[in-house]
C-alpha cells in the first residue's frame, strides 16, 4: 500500500482539489482526461446529429451517397456509447482508487481523532456539532472535489450547448439564463433549511437508536421482561422516529413543490423555443437536421440546466459547510503523543506530589479540585475515598495527563508532569478505569495490550491467575486465544465480572511504578474482593498502588487515605488514625460495616 497523507491544520480548497491527485496520480489524470473528453463530445453530437439526419435526406433525395453517412453514423454512436464503454471499462479501476483513498485517508484522520485531548471528548456541544467527523464520516469532505470538478464540467458542458443554440434561438440564451438564477437561489434557501434541521435529526436519531437499543438489546432484556416497559418505550421511538420523518416530509414537500413550478417553466420554455423555431424551417433557413437536432437539444439541455444548477448548487453549499467544518475539526488542539506507544525504556516511578491543584472543566465554572495538595511514594498502596462528585475521578484524570490546563504543580520525581514526554508517562502508570473498555480481540490480547503487546505467555497466564479468570479460560474453546465479543463468528462472551477481571489483568502484566484501580472490584463478590486485593498486593510489592472505592473495607490495608469531599483533601491518613479521629472517614466506614456483618 501506498504511503498514507499527512493531513494538514487546515485543508485549503486548493490541496483539497489535488487530493486525489496526490493520492492516485495516474488515476485521477486519466479519469479527468475521460471525463472532458465526454463533456465536449455531448455538444458535438449536436452538429453530428444535423449532419446525420440531412444526410440521410439527401441519400432518400439522391443527393448524397450511401458512403457519406457511414462516418456520422460510426460517431454518433461512438459518442452514445461513449460513457457505458468508459465506465464498463474504468469500474474496476475506479473502485480500486477508492479503497486506496480510503486506506491512505483512513490512518492519518483516525490518528487525528485519536489525538484530540480529552476535553474536546468530554465536550457533548462539540460532539453534537462534529459527530460525523468524530464517528469517523468524512465522505462528504472527499467527494467535495468531485463536485467542483463536476460543476466545472458541466458549466463546460452546458456553455458549448449554449453556443450551438444562439446560432439559431439566441433569445433562448438570456430566458435560460434569467431562470437559472431563482433555482440557484432556490438551491441554496433548501440547503440552509437542510443544515438548520440536519443537528436536530441527527440528536433525533440518536435517541431513536438509544430506544430501539432498549427494544433489541440484550443488557435490557431482563428489565423488559421483568418491568414491561416495552410498550411505553415503542412509543417513545415511534414518537421520536415520526417527528424526523415530519421535519423531512415538510421540507421535501416545501422544495418539491417549488422545484416543480421551476420544472414546469422550463418545459414552457422549451416547447415555446421550438414553436418559434417552425418558421425558420418553413422558409429554409434551417434545414431539417439542424432542427431536428436542436429541438432535440433544447428538449435536453434547458432542463439538464435547471436541474444542474439546482444540484450542483445545493451540493456545492452543503459540502462547503462541512469543508469548514471539518477544517474547524482538524483546528481542534490534540497531541500526537496521545498516538504514540509507550517508552520501552521507562524511568522508575518514585514519586507524585501535588502541590495545591486546583481544576475546572472548560466551558463550567466550579471548581471540581480546590487547592489539593498530597504525596504519594513508590512501593506505597494509597486509597482515594469520597462520595460522588468529590473529584477522585478528575484527580486521577490529572495524573493521567488527561488535562494539562490544571492550576498548581504535579510533580513526578520532582519534575513537573507537563515536561514528562507522554510516552514516558503511559510506561510509568497504569490504570483501570471505572468504565473500562471491552475489546472484541481475542482475551490474549485483551490482556496483553496492556504491556504494549510485549508481555510473554507466562507473564499474560499470570496476570489470568492473578485475575481469578482461569475458571473462565478453561470454559473458552480456545482458552485465552478465543476471540471475543459478539461480532466474531464463534465469538464467546464474558460476563460483566469476568471482563473487569480482564481489565485488572490488562493492569498486571503492565509494567508500571504506579497502578491506578477506579473501582476495580465493583463486580466482585466480597469473598472474591478479598481474594483479588490479596494476590494483587503479591504481585504489585514494588509498585504504588492508588485505589479508588466505595468499599472502604478495601482501604483498610492501605498504608494512607485520602479523603476527599466538594474537591478538597479533608483528611488523610491511615486506617486508624482516621477512625480515631471520628470525621468524615469513620462516618463513612460506619455507615457499610452493616455490609459485612
Amino acid at each position: 500500500m501506498k504511503k498514507t497523507i499527512e493531513l494538514p491544520d487546515k485543508l485549503s480548497y486548493g490541496r483539497l482539489m489535488l487530493l486525489s491527485f496526490q493520492i492516485d496520480p495516474l488515476y485521477s489524470f486519466v479519469n479527468l482526461l475521460i471525463q472532458l473528453i465526454g463533456t465536449f463530445l455531448a455538444p458535438y453530437g449536436v452538429i453530428l446529429t444535423a449532419k446525420f439526419v440531412d444526410t440521410a435526406i439527401g441519400i432518400f433525395n439522391g443527393t448524397n451517397t450511401a458512403g457519406e453517412i457511414v462516418l456520422p453514423l460510426l460517431l454518433l454512436t461512438l459518442i452514445k456509447f461513449y460513457s457505458i464503454i468508459t465506465d464498463m471499462i474504468f469500474a474496476p479501476v475506479t473502485l480500486r482508487h477508492e479503497m486506496t483513498s480510503w486506506k491512505r485517508l483512513e490512518h492519518p484522520f483516525m490518528k487525528r481523532v485519536a489525538s484530540l485531548d480529552m476535553k474536546h471528548l468530554e465536550d457533548s456541544e462539540l460532539q453534537n456539532e462534529m459527530g460525523s467527523f468524530m464517528e469517523g464520516n468524512l465522505w462528504r469532505v472527499l467527494e467535495f472535489p468531485d463536485i467542483i470538478k463536476s460543476m466545472i464540467l458541466s458549466g463546460i458542458q452546458i456553455v458549448s450547448y449554449l453556443v450551438i443554440l444562439y446560432q439559431y434561438v439566441p433569445w433562448i440564451v438570456l430566458l435560460t439564463c434569467v431562470l437559472s438564477l431563482p433555482i440557484i437561489f432556490l438551491a441554496k434557501d433548501k440547503e440552509e433549511f437542510t443544515f438548520r434541521h440536519q443537528k436536530n435529526q441527527q440528536l433525533q436519531g440518536r435517541y431513536n437508536g438509544q430506544y430501539f437499543s432498549y427494544l433489541k438489546g440484550r443488557q435490557a432484556a431482563c428489565e423488559r421482561g421483568m418491568f414491561g416497559y416495552s410498550e411505553m418505550i415503542s412509543e417513545l421511538y415511534t414518537k421520536s422516529l415520526t417527528k424526523v420523518q415530519t421535519d423531512i416530509f415538510k421540507g421535501n414537500f416545501r422544495y418539491g413543490v417549488k422545484g416543480n413550478l421551476f420544472g414546469i417553466l422550463s418545459s414552457v420554455l422549451c416547447f415555446l423555443a421550438i414553436f418559434l423555431m417552425v418558421p425558420t424551417l418553413v422558409a429554409g433557413t434551417i434545414t431539417i437536421g439542424v432542427f431536428i437536432s436542436v429541438v432535440n437539444t433544447i428538449l435536453t439541455v434547458i432542463p439538464k440546466i435547471a436541474s444542474d444548477y439546482s444540484m450542483y448548487t445545493f451540493l456545492f453549499t452543503l459540502n462547503h459547510r462541512q469543508v469548514k467544518l471539518f477544517n474547524k475539526f482538524l483546528a481542534l488542539t490534540g497531541n500526537r503523543e496521545h498516538t504514540e506507544p509507550m517508552s520501552e525504556n521507562p524511568q522508575s516511578f518514585e514519586s507524585l506530589e501535588m502541590k495545591n491543584v486546583s481544576f475546572t472543566y472548560p466551558g463550567t465554572e466550579k471548581k471540581i479540585l480546590d487547592g489539593v495538595s498530597l504525596k504519594m511514594d513508590a512501593g506505597m498502596k494509597y486509597s482515594l475515598v469520597g462520595i460522588n462528585g468529590s473529584g477522585k475521578s478528575t484527580l486521577i484524570k490529572l495524573i493521567l495527563r488527561m488535562y494539562d490546563d490544571y492550576e498548581g504543580e504535579i510533580l513526578i520525581n520532582g519534575k513537573e508532569l507537563r515536561e514528562w514526554p507522554r510516552c514516558d508517562i503511559k510506561a510509568m502508570f497504569s490504570a483501570v478505569m471505572q468504565n473500562f473498555s471491552k475489546y472484541d480481540i481475542s482475551l490474549e490480547d485483551n490482556i496483553n495490550m496492556g504491556s504494549g503487546f510485549r508481555a510473554g505467555d507466562d507473564e499474560v497466564d499470570a496476570a489470568i491467575t492473578l485475575a481469578g479468570l482461569d475458571d473462565a479460560v478453561s470454559k473458552l474453546a480456545d482458552g485465552k486465544k478465543t476471540m471475543l465479543g459478539k461480532i466474531h463468528e464463534k465469538g464467546a462472551d464474558l460476563s460483566g465480572g469476568e471482563w473487569q477481571r480482564a481489565a485488572m489483568a490488562r493492569s498486571v502484566v503492565h509494567k508500571s511504578g504506579l497502578k491506578i484501580l477506579d473501582e476495580p472490584t465493583a463486580a466482585l463478590d466480597p469473598i472474591a474482593e478479598c481474594d483479588f486485593y490479596q494476590k494483587f498486593d503479591e504481585m504489585t510489592r514494588d509498585a504504588a498502588v492508588i485505589f479508588i472505592s466505595h468499599r472502604l473495607a478495601s482501604a483498610k490495608n492501605s498504608d494512607c487515605i485520602f479523603v476527599l469531599n466538594d474537591g478538597k483533601i479533608a483528611e488523610q491518613g491511615n486506617h486508624e488514625e482516621l477512625m480515631k479521629k471520628q470525621g468524615l472517614y469513620a462516618e463513612m466506614f460506619e455507615s457499610q460495616r452493616g455490609w459485612y456483618l
